[in-house]
């Protein structure tokens, strides 16, 4: 085992937009855009009119690690960067130096600087900062020690943890897929009209009936009625009580999901759960958080644990009828619809952007027949059922990964080489 400082064996912020044109396209990573290592979205801005944090590039094999309230976890390893890949100034770059590459796993490091006890500690060293919110200095990161063991020991678990990785980004792609085909089916049926009429054929296409609606300013099928969320749907209906049996929690924060992918779930004793520990959830019910509704932190859970609860941050929405939940989901997750919700958050008289359920309630929907309604829930229920049947996967893999990986790091337990090239492939 050899000890070695982080300011000695790595670049920090090592690349600049400096050499860069003003007019170039690059690809922009602000804190908020990754938590445990999943990126969310870039943004494609023009470098002269992004905003002025957008400083930092990244090369490959680069750490990046958000300097603004470590808690959250705003981190990630960014192996292969996108083409002008840039990230905003709350963010810590560190490359192994050249000199030590054949001694120190960049991978591996990563690790390190991710553990639980560590992010507790920098949290620590944040909240204890002279200003107006949690956050470090580069040098509270440069300054840390670790121990390494040899190269290849370092290599082996690190690949082992980033193969587990590899397998669940596969399975959010998997589901990224069939979400999106749901969407365009949805898109065709209830936006274009184009549902299958008595014959068969797509409705409006064929020269169905369409009749102006005043409620709504446009023309609608023949037929349809308008409603509202409040009318077809019940929100908040279920809290947890001292009257349910359950020791261990399976808990979800706002920030663990974002559309529709679960980052963490967390495994809790009931007495520890925080007070937000509130929501429970049932077969279909929609997750919409009530905070900041344009970062998506929103989901439906098909087939939910008993033990699930979610956090008062997020409104639940079960439809009345469950052969409208699907369709309910892929309405209030339009792009129009979030921003609707998210410009009516950003009136509201509070610390930060939100929104109320009266707000989700009173939106307008536009409903086919209960025929119809069945027929579009028959059709993508088994995309859904198969998402989740993914995300499952994906929450043991997790469990297994988080559980496995201190063990690893604190050489309780070993890996042997060929444990590092196991079968992850997908069934």
């Amino acid at each position: 085992m050899a000890k070695y400082r982080i300011k000695d064996v790595c670049d920090s912020n090592l690349l600049t937009v400096r050499n860069l044109s003003q007019e170039a396209t690059i690809n922009y990573l602000d804190t908020s855009s990754i938590t445990n290592g999943v990126i969310s979205e870039y943004q494609s801005l023009i470098l002269k009119e992004a905003p002025s944090r957008a400083q930092r590039m990244v090369a490959k094999e680069t750490i990046i690690y958000s300097l603004v309230r470590p808690n959250l976890r705003h981190y990630g390893y960014i192996d292969q960067p996108i083409e002008n890949m840039v990230v905003s100034t709350g963010f810590l770059t560190l490359n192994v130096k050249p000199t030590y590459r054949d001694t120190i796993d960049s991978k591996y490091l990563y690790l390190l600087l991710t553990q639980s006890s560590l992010t507790e500690y920098l949290h620590i060293i944040a909240q204890n900062a002279v200003s107006a919110y949690p956050s470090l200095n580069p040098s509270d990161i440069e300054g840390l020690t670790f121990e390494f063991p040899t190269y290849d020991i370092q290599k082996r678990i690190s690949s082992l943890f980033f193969n587990m990785n590899s397998k669940i980004a596969l399975n959010r792609e998997i589901n990224r897929n069939l979400e999106a085909m749901a969407r365009q089916l949805y898109d065709y049926w209830f936006v274009q009209f184009d549902f299958p009429d008595e014959n068969g054929r797509p409705y409006k296409s064929s020269g169905g009936k369409m009749v102006w609606n005043e409620k709504l300013r446009r023309e609608i099928p023949e037929g349809w009625s308008i409603s509202t969320i409040g009318n077809i749907a019940s929100l908040n209906i279920s809290s947890l009580s001292k009257k349910d049996d359950l020791r261990e929690l399976l808990y979800l924060d706002t920030s663990s999901l974002t559309e529709n992918k679960i980052d963490t779930v967390q495994h809790i004793e009931r007495d520890d759960a925080p007070s937000r520990a509130q929501r429970k959830v049932s077969k279909n019910t929609i997750l919409y958080s009530t905070v900041r509704p344009r970062l998506k932190h929103f989901g439906i859970l098909c087939n939910p644990p008993d033990n699930l609860i979610a956090s008062t941050g997020f409104c639940t929405i079960d439809a009345n009828n469950i052969s409208y939940s699907f369709w309910l989901y892929l309405f209030l997750t339009d792009e129009k619809i979030i921003k609707n919700l998210g410009d009516i958050a950003d009136t509201a008289v509070s610390s930060y952007p939100s929104i109320g359920p009266s707000d989700i309630e009173g939106l307008q929907v536009c409903l086919g027949n209960d025929g119809l309604m069945a027929l579009f829930y028959e059709k993508v229920s088994a995309l859904f059922e198969f998402i989740e049947s993914n995300q499952n996967e994906n929450n043991e893999l997790q469990k297994q990964r988080d559980e496995l990986l201190p063990m690893l790091m604190n050489r309780q337990v070993s890996v042997m080489p060929s444990e590092v090239n196991c079968d992850l492939s997908h069934d």
